[in-house]
């Protein structure tokens, strides 16, 4: 994969959504809420399994591929400007163009790679986490509040297998892949939050 090779998924690009089949299950409104009527409906089409992916081009002397999804959804607690981690996975083989969907969330992935592994996200689960933004609430008269939220898939083509044990972390997968990036692509998602007023 060269720098100005593209990453792609057949569900989702620049003009088309992340579909809900990608995202988390939702926080069902509170008991009572006028809102609530259509919950189950509302959220029985979001399955949260990892959407597919696919890329070309992965130059000679690449050793194994991995990948990275984080988003602006939410501030991670302790830096704000650090964002959210909802998947990383590594140790894909050097031939591998794409990923599947409903990858499974277990630390080894040997349908993928006998060393494939994949981490802990920032939902402190293994595997993938899909987009979930928390309702917006907005009043009346309110300016206009952020209600898109920007997902980054990140493919990386590496010149070693990472010695990198499954579970791992953000800051252990990122320390593992220093120096080790031969080129590398990046495809970018949109999910919508909930909107909801403002009681008064």
């Amino acid at each position: 994969m060269t720098p100005s090779s593209e990453v792609a998924s057949p569900v989702f690009n620049r003009i088309r959504r992340i579909p809900k089949t990608h995202v988390c299950p939702g926080r069902p409104p509170r008991p009572g809420a006028s809102f609530e009527q259509d919950a189950l409906t509302k959220y029985g089409d979001r399955l949260n399994i990892s959407p597919s992916l696919e890329w070309t081009g992965v130059p000679e002397g690449t050793l194994s591929i991995a990948m990275q999804m984080d988003s602006d959804q939410i501030a991670h607690a302790e830096d704000p400007d650090v964002r959210f981690l909802h998947w990383s996975i590594w140790n894909l083989p050097p031939d591998t163009a794409g990923l599947p969907e409903r990858v499974a969330t277990t630390t080894e992935v040997p349908a993928l790679g006998l060393d494939t592994r994949q981490g802990t996200n920032d939902d402190k689960v293994v595997g993938y986490s899909g987009p979930c933004p928390i309702p917006v609430t907005i009043g009346y008269f309110d300016a206009k509040p952020k209600v898109v939220f920007e997902y980054l898939f990140h493919v990386y083509a590496l010149d070693t297998v990472l010695d990198l044990p499954g579970g791992a972390t953000r800051d252990e997968f990122l320390q593992a892949i220093d120096g080790h990036i031969l080129s590398g692509g990046v495809i970018r998602g949109e999910f919508v939050a909930s909107k909801q007023l403002l009681e008064h």
